[in-house]
C-alpha cells in the first residue's frame, strides 16, 4: 500500500481537529472512522482527557482497527507517551507521540496553515515513523523526529519551556515600557522595529508583540491551549522531582487569567494581568474570581508542603471545585 493510499481518522478537540483534517484531505488522504482508519490522530488539551480517549473501555486502543498507527499530537508527558507506546504495541497498534509546536499563536487561525505548524515526533519503530512522515509532512512544514518513544514529547518540554518565557518577556517589556518612566515617551513600535533591525525577534515574536500592542485577544490558539502545554512540561519536571522557578511562574500567570475569566484569549491577553480594572473590563475578566485563590490552603497543611487536593485533581489542571490554592 502507498502512502497515498493510507486512510486517517481524528479523534478529539474538535477545532485542532477541522485544521489537521482539512490539510490531509487537502494533500489528498481520505478521512474515514476510526474503526477502519489506517492511522488515528488525537489532540486533547490534557492529559486527563488523553488518558479517557486512549484507555475507556470505548477508547481508542479498544476502537481502533489491529495494526493501526497511533498518532498523537497533543502535549503530554513523557511518561504518558512511553506508556502508550508499551500498550499500544501489546494490544497490536503503534504509537507515535507527535506533539505539534505552533509557530504564530495569535494569527486568527493558528492551526489551519501548515506553514505555522510543525512537529516534533517519537517512535519506538523507525518503519512506522516513515510510514506515517507523508501525513505528518501534509500537517506540518516541518517534521523532525527526535528518537524513540517518548522523545517528541522531551523536545516539546524544552520548546514548552522555552516559548512561555519568551512570551511573558514580551508581556512585561510592553508593561514596563507603559510605566517605566512617565514623563518620558517611548514608541513601542520604535522599540520592535529596532529588535526586528537587529535580528533579535522572530516573525512569530513579532506578530505576538504586534497583537500586545493592538490589544488583539482573539485568535483560535488560546490560553487554555497554552496552558494544556505548559501543564504537560510541568508536570514531566515534576516526573524527576524538578522545579523550575521560571517556568512555575509563567504558569501561574496563566492560571490567573483562567481563573478571572480569560481561558478563551489568546496568550496576547496575558497583558490583561497587569492592565486597569476598566480595560479588563471591556473583556469580560471578573477579579472578584481570584479573591482567596492564592491564599494558604486551609487544609491544615504546613505552608509550603506539597499536597494533593482533596477533590483528587492534578495540581495543575485548570478545575473549579473546592475552592482551594493548590500547591
Amino acid at each position: 500500500m502507498g502512502t497515498q493510499d493510507l486512510t486517517f481518522a481524528f479523534a478529539g478537540d474538535e477545532r485542532v481537529g477541522a485544521g489537521v483534517s482539512g490539510l490531509l484531505e487537502e494533500a489528498g488522504y481520505p478521512a474515514t472512522d476510526i474503526s477502519n482508519a489506517d492511522v488515528v490522530f488525537t489532540y486533547c488539551i490534557n492529559t486527563s482527557a488523553l488518558e479517557d480517549l486512549y484507555y475507556d473501555t470505548e477508547g481508542l486502543l479498544r476502537g481502533s482497527r489491529e495494526g493501526a498507527i497511533l498518532v498523537d499530537l497533543s502535549p503530554s508527558t513523557v511518561s504518558f507517551a512511553c506508556e502508550l507506546d508499551a500498550v499500544a504495541c501489546v494490544n497490536g497498534h503503534a504509537a507515535i507521540d507527535a506533539p505539534l509546536v505552533v509557530s504564530d499563536m495569535v494569527c486568527e487561525e493558528a492551526f489551519v496553515s501548515r506553514e505555522n505548524l510543525g512537529i516534533v515526533a517519537g517512535c519506538r519503530e523507525d518503519a512506522d515513523y516513515k510510514t506515517v512522515k507523508p501525513l505528518l509532512d501534509a500537517i506540518a512544514h516541518r517534521v523532525m523526529w527526535m528518537g524513540h518513544a517518548g522523545a517528541g514529547q522531551k523536545a516539546k518540554v524544552a520548546l514548552t519551556l522555552q516559548r512561555c518565557a519568551t512570551l511573558v518577556g514580551a508581556v512585561e517589556a510592553q508593561v514596563a515600557l507603559a510605566n517605566v518612566g512617565s514623563d518620558v515617551n517611548v514608541m513601542v513600535e520604535d522599540v520592535i522595529d529596532f529588535m526586528h533591525d537587529m535580528n533579535s525577534i522572530s516573525p512569530a515574536q513579532e506578530a505576538f508583540a504586534q497583537a500586545l500592542l493592538d490589544e488583539e485577544y482573539d485568535a483560535s490558539f488560546t490560553i487554555e491551549h497554552l496552558m494544556g502545554e505548559a501543564t504537560a512540561a510541568l508536570a514531566s519536571l515534576e516526573d524527576e522531582e524538578m522545579i523550575l522557578p521560571q517556568a512555575e511562574a509563567c504558569y501561574r500567570l496563566m492560571e490567573l487569567l483562567a481563573l478571572v475569566g480569560g481561558i478563551d484569549l489568546s496568550p496576547a491577553g496575558l497583558k490583561l494581568v497587569f492592565a486597569d480594572e476598566e480595560t479588563t473590563n471591556r473583556y469580560g475578566l471578573d477579579w472578584s474570581r481570584a479573591e482567596g485563590a492564592f491564599e494558604s490552603c486551609d487544609c491544615g497543611c504546613e505552608d509550603g508542603e506539597d499536597h494533593e487536593c482533596e477533590c483528587g485533581h492534578d495540581p495543575h489542571e485548570e478545575h473549579e471545585c473546592c475552592g482551594k490554592h493548590h500547591h
